[in-house]
């Protein structure tokens, strides 16, 4: 070659014209092969074979295809087994032009489906990984399909043979392309199967004489045929790529090659070969050093892969031609790589043939002339045709791989070097993105079997440099890609960032990327904030002003906007750059300015009209700072924008009108409530009604997710309290309606019901009524027992609407904040009317109908017992709250209830409300002297008054608490008649009467004829018949239950209307409350009420006592029903008083000072307890968890309780005791005075 040439085209052409010459030698050695076989016998049907499958011997001969080193086939990648099936399926369903064949497609379609599946054979393809057995495998299967075609008559299907098993082999050629950079070794195996198979093809459409066979036989080249053949010339396949790559033409090239045939050799490629292999061994090696590697591992395994290649291609050019191995100098190549350590050569430049003195530039050369060529060629096909990825021709990858082979250039820099000149034809705008994509893919397949830890230095350096121009344009693309029309939002940035995704760049190699990084983010944002100003200028120009609806529509718009960018942005497309929060950030600080603007000059008037709309826009607004909350927590710029202070007059007034809407609630819910049970033995429509409008605002208020907790604790405050008065009128309206159900006319069989009773009531107790008439009793109705469940019902939904409203969480922050100076502090206080003792009425000596009225100094009144029915002594166990700000005197009046006319006074006291005499949650009992005769009994407690959501719904309790303790006491109330007249001690008098001239009993006739009877026959049974004293000792068991059967009888009728009216826990509470009150009417016979006044009773003598806890131990066993569900429990009936009554028969015969003495052991453990003993507090009351804990708790503590109370009880029928109990009495109240303190710090925990 001239010396003048370019070094690329020169050594371009050396390296061609040597393939070539190896591929004659090939092809020569094809022939030889061909001609050494066996004749064929020249019989005729041996001449009839030959006219018909002669060609396809000449054609197809497998032997010699694969050659006898097919054993040391290198073996192809793990991966072509994927992309051939892919292939391989394309081809059967007509998807590849390129094998349109029809027959080709077939026999293909037929491997794909039969062959290819067996598992057996993929195991084998898996293991072996050896090109020749998909060869072999694709030939059985191909000679089989074309024998069965009819098509191919005579013989001819065995020509066809030979293109398909061509076809097969451009296709796997195809296949291991697209994987990327071919082994060296691997591609020169194909390509030699690729040039025996023409070889195949020349001879057998060559017809040569027998002389110039034998010529050809002696001649040592083999070549001397084929230059004959080609006008003395050595032309070959990649010689005309170059020459068309270089625009050469056929003479300029012949004249080139002509000029070098000298230097050209096979023996200077061997001299090459040989000096790059005995440089492995020196300081100075070919291409690579030591140092170039990152550890001495990488360089011995490249070096050893290196010394493995070498010797395979010295072997292989030996082989092909014999007469290199006659070299006088020249070893055997199998000892070449052992005896590497015995040169002895000089370092310094070495001078090769076919390997330029700068090989990489110079394949960088001729990679970028064959990419300009085939883009060139591109440019010229029509749009709509599919074209490689790889850019390059498979001419030009071959002429490649050959000069790499040749030039010993590693695949890590071939790849190295594609990626680049790809990457640097995508900046110029030559090729699209994908085909960066596909350079980079095939890196990445490199890397699976060649690491790039293991790559020489350069190459890395190489591949990182171009790693970081491709970054720079990629990102670049996005920048450029935003100045389109539609900027952030055009498909040109779409596809930009798209690609800019998919090269998954770690954050670690985007600092290099500050500058474009910052030119991004200012587009974004500046596009952003002319992107809303536009839209609000639109909209403004709409509305005319800054409305809610102006705001509403905007902010819309720009949640729109963010989903659409999130949905095509999912993710960043750096650390630095995400489109959805930058967007957001810019256009909600504009919106939240635009919102102030809306909100802040708007009356409050202006509010109340449009408050609908405006929480619509308060949700919006919630809605969109979550949003750009959320999508801005991983960035620098956090969101700050308070809502709260915006939209806090919305709420206030919303309060309002929620607070004047609740007022109707009350009386809508029980105008449209018939009082039936909506379920068996429930409450009736209006109370679900109620607690649904409660629900409502609740779930309005917590729903709107106020971001600021102690403002929303605020709100929950004023809306607790708003509930809690509501509750109260309810209470109040569904009382008076219960209690004109206990003042309703008797309807006719109520009335028949009643005349029985009474019949029987007067035929058991005629003696007792004297002058005395008998009441109507009253029988209860189902609607009132209704109303109890309502009540029950409003409890239990309440305490629903408690956790719903999370109450506990609200109550610690303080919403009072502290402004209430102590001067102005309210206080509540608990007053209940307890009993009196000793009305009389003036005008005649019938019992009082007596109630009590409570009323301030101005006489505006605070409270109103009910009435208690002809009673000297009345109890009335009623509560009210009376608020107050500083120390109040009240006037407690008793009256007589006429039914016409003026009620009349039956006395009068006066109480003082003073919070400093009052401990915090302290019961003091207050002893009131009336005016006129006896006195009142009041307990008198005490709690600071504060606007705390817990104490709100610990009043609400309380009020529901009170009303159905009023109701269930209501029905107690009208069953006490029949108590007072049936255990009473007139009936008491009546059973111990003795009968005089009475009939026969039979029955106790025959008892004592069945005694003598036994006595007669010896049986231990017999008892000693009575005396005649012992015939008047007393009433049976059966004659003193005799006494109450109309009381058990009225029980029963009741107890069938409250049972299946009243639900299972309000009747329980009935039932407590009529067993208190059977305890109560059954003490009461025995002592009088505690006092220090003289009592008139007389206390009972033996018999009567007897008779009298008879009567409650035959009730008790009536109330449990032997422990049936329907049942009361034992531990309510068993109770603390119950057993005190069931006690009174140990003292009651006590003479007078052992009652005193035994007084005063017990007095101090009683004091002790009486002391502390706290009242029921409004946060004890805030919920039914709060209620139920305070009752287990109260069940838990020791009973410090003696009979010292039952003692005094009976030392006041006594006497000459009344100074003794006045002293005990004082001694109480002054320990409960002197221990407040200790009081309010056991009950601390309830105060703020």
């Amino acid at each position: 070659m001239v010396a003048d040439q370019n070094v690329c085209l020169d050594y371009t052409i050396r390296v061609a014209y040597l393939q070539a010459l190896l591929d004659r030698r090939s092809e020569a050695a094809a022939t030889k092969e061909e001609e050494a076989s066996p004749p064929l016998p020249t019989n005729h049907a041996a001449s009839s074979r030959r006219s018909h499958d002669g060609s396809f011997l000449a054609t197809f001969d497998l032997g010699s295809l694969m050659g006898k080193d097919s054993s040391k086939s290198p073996k192809y990648p793990e991966k072509l087994l994927k992309i051939f099936d892919s292939s391989l399926q394309r081809i059967a369903m007509g998807q590849e032009p390129k094998y349109s064949n029809q027959r080709f497609r077939r026999t293909v379609a037929r491997f794909w489906s039969s062959t290819w599946p067996d598992k057996t054979f993929q195991r084998q393809m898996k293991e072996s990984r050896k090109i020749e057995d998909l060869i072999l495998a694709f030939v059985t299967t191909s000679t089989k399909t074309l024998q069965k075609d009819e098509e191919l008559v005579d013989g001819a299907w065995k020509s066809e043979l030979s293109l398909q098993v061509s076809l097969f082999l451009d296709l796997l050629y195809d296949c291991l392309i697209s994987l990327g950079p071919l082994s060296p070794e691997l591609a020169s195996r194909l390509q030699s199967y690729r040039n025996r198979l023409k070889a195949q093809d020349a001879t057998a459409k060559t017809d040569k004489g027998a002389e110039d066979r034998s010529k050809e036989r002696n001649d040592p080249d083999g070549l001397s045929v084929l230059r004959k053949q080609n006008g003395n010339s050595l032309m070959g396949p990649l010689l005309d790529v170059v020459a068309t790559l270089f625009h050469l033409q056929r003479e300029d090239l012949q004249r080139i090659i002509t000029n070098g045939e000298t230097i050209c050799t096979e023996q200077a490629a061997l001299d090459d070969l040989k000096k790059c292999l005995k440089s492995l061994n020196t300081d100075t090696p070919y291409l690579y050093s030591p140092y170039d590697f990152a550890d001495p591992g990488c360089w011995n395994s490249w070096r050893t892969s290196e010394v493995s290649a070498l010797s395979q291609l010295m072997l292989s050019m030996m082989q092909s031609n014999p007469s290199l191995q006659q070299t006088a100098d020249r070893q055997s190549p199998s000892d070449l790589s052992s005896q590497l350590d015995t040169l002895n050569l000089d370092p310094g430049e070495y001078h090769f043939t076919y390997i330029p003195p700068n090989p990489k530039a110079t394949y960088c050369e001729l990679l970028d002339r064959c990419l300009n060529h085939d883009l060139e060629l591109l440019k010229s096909l029509p749009e709509d045709e599919d074209v490689s990825l790889g850019i390059l021709s498979h001419e030009h990858v071959n002429l490649l791989q050959v000069c790499a082979a040749r030039w010993r250039l590693p695949s890590s820099f071939r790849t190295c070097a594609f990626f680049s000149a790809i990457v640097d034809r995508y900046r110029q705008g030559d090729v699209p993105s994908a085909c960066v994509h596909e350079a980079q893919a095939m890196v990445e397949r490199l890397q699976t079997d060649f690491p790039a830890s293991a790559w020489p230095k350069p190459d890395k350096e190489l591949l990182d440099r171009t790693i970081h121009r491709r970054d720079d344009c990629f990102l670049q693309a996005v920048e450029t890609a935003l100045h389109c029309s539609e900027g952030y939002h055009s498909e040109e940035f779409l596809e930009a960032v798209e690609d800019w995704y998919l090269l998954n760049v770690p954050e670690e190699q985007q600092r290099h990327l500050s500058t474009i990084t910052t030119k991004i983010l200012d587009s974004v944002k500046s596009q952003a904030f002319n992107s809303y100003i536009d839209h609000a200028s639109k909209l403004l120009d709409q509305e005319g002003s800054k409305t809610s609806a102006f705001a509403l529509q905007l902010g819309s718009w720009i949640e729109k906007e963010a989903k659409k960018l999130d949905k095509r942005f999912a993710a960043p497309i750096s650390s630095d750059i995400d489109i959805v929060p930058l967007v957001l950030q810019q256009q909600l600080t504009l919106w939240f300015r635009d919102l102030e603007d809306t909100i802040l000059p708007q009356s409050p008037d202006n509010l109340r009209l449009n408050m609908e709309e405006m929480f619509v826009l308060y949700r919006k607004s919630c809605k969109l700072s979550d949003m750009g909350n959320a999508f801005l927590k991983d960035m620098k710029y956090v969101l700050r924008f308070p809502l709260p202070p915006l939209f806090t007059g919305l709420v206030n007034i919303w309060l309002e009108e929620t607070a004047l809407k609740t007022k109707g609630w009350s009386d809508q819910a029980l105008a449209v409530d018939s009082f039936e049970p909506t379920s068996p033995n429930g409450p009736s429509s209006s109370v679900t009604d109620l607690f649904d409008s409660f629900r409502s605002a609740v779930h309005f208020l917590m729903g709107l997710n106020w971001p600021d907790e102690q403002q929303l604790a605020g709100f929950a405050t004023r809306l607790a309290k708003i509930i809690s008065f509501s509750v109260n009128d309810y209470c109040q309206k569904i009382e008076q309606l219960f209690a004109q159900d206990m003042r309703q006319v008797e309807t006719v069989s109520t009335a028949a019901k009643q005349k029985a009773w009474l019949d029987k009531a007067k035929a058991t107790l005629a003696s007792l009524q004297g002058e005395r008439k008998l009441q109507a009793f009253f029988n209860f109705t189902p609607q009132s027992c209704v109303k109890l469940n309502n009540i029950e019902a409003a409890r239990q939904q309440l305490d629903q609407l408690y956790d719903q409203m999370r109450v506990d969480d609200l109550s610690a922050y303080d919403v009072a904040g502290g402004s209430v100076q102590s001067g102005y502090q309210a206080y509540l206080f608990t007053v209940k009317i307890v009993l009196a003792e000793g009305l009389t009425l003036e005008s005649n000596n019938k019992s009082p109908d007596s109630f009590v009225i409570l009323s301030d100094e101005h006489g505006n009144r605070y409270a109103k017992t009910r009435t208690i029915y002809d009673d000297t002594d009345p109890r009335w166990d009623e509560s009210f709250d009376i608020p107050v700000k500083g120390s109040a005197w009240f006037m407690a009046t008793v009256r007589h209830r006429n039914i016409t006319g003026k009620h009349d006074l039956l006395g009068r006291s006066y109480l003082r409300l003073d919070p400093s005499q009052h401990g915090d949650l302290l019961s003091k009992d207050v002893l009131l002297p009336l005016d006129t005769r006896g006195h009142l009994l009041m307990r008198v407690a005490m709690e600071g008054e504060r606007d705390d959501i817990q104490y709100h719904f610990g009043r609400a309790f309380r009020w529901l608490k009170r009303t159905e303790s009023d109701m269930v006491r209501t029905f107690v109330d009208k069953m006490i008649p029949v108590l007072r007249h049936t255990l009473s001690r007139a009936s008491i008098k009546l059973v111990i009467k003795p009968t005089i001239n009475g009939p026969i009993d039979y029955n106790e006739a025959l008892g004592k004829i069945s005694a003598a009877y036994r006595s007669a026959m010896g049986s231990t049974e017999y008892t000693i018949p009575p005396t005649k004293e012992e015939k008047h000792r007393g009433p049976t068991d059966a004659d003193i239950e005799t006494a109450i059967h109309p009381l058990f009888d009225y029980l029963d009728t009741n107890n069938h209307t409250l049972a299946s009216s009243l639900s299972h826990d309000a009747m329980q509470m009935v039932m407590a409350k009529l067993w208190k009150q059977i305890l109560m009417t059954i003490e009461a016979l025995i002592v009088p009420p505690l006092s220090d006044k003289p009592s008139r009773m007389r206390a009972l003598g033996d018999g009567e006592l007897d008779i009298a806890l008879k009567w409650l131990k035959f009730l008790r066993d009536f109330f449990y029903v032997g422990g049936d569900a329907s049942g009361v429990p034992l531990s309510t009936l068993q109770n603390a008083k119950f057993n005190e009554i069931l006690s009174v028969r140990i003292y009651y015969d006590w003479n007078t000072d052992d009652l005193m003495e035994e007084c005063i052991r017990g007095f101090q453990s009683t004091l002790k307890y009486r002391a502390t003993k706290p009242s029921k507090s409004l946060l004890s009351q805030r919920n039914l968890g709060t209620i139920r804990a305070r009752k287990s708790a109260k069940r838990a503590l020791p009973n410090s309780s003696s009979n010292t109370e039952m003692i005094m009880r009976i030392l006041r029928m006594r006497q000459g005791t009344q100074e003794f109990l006045a002293q005990q009495l004082q001694t109480i109240s002054v320990v409960k005075l002197e221990n407040p303190k200790k009081s309010r710090n056991s009950q601390s925990r309830f105060v703020r």
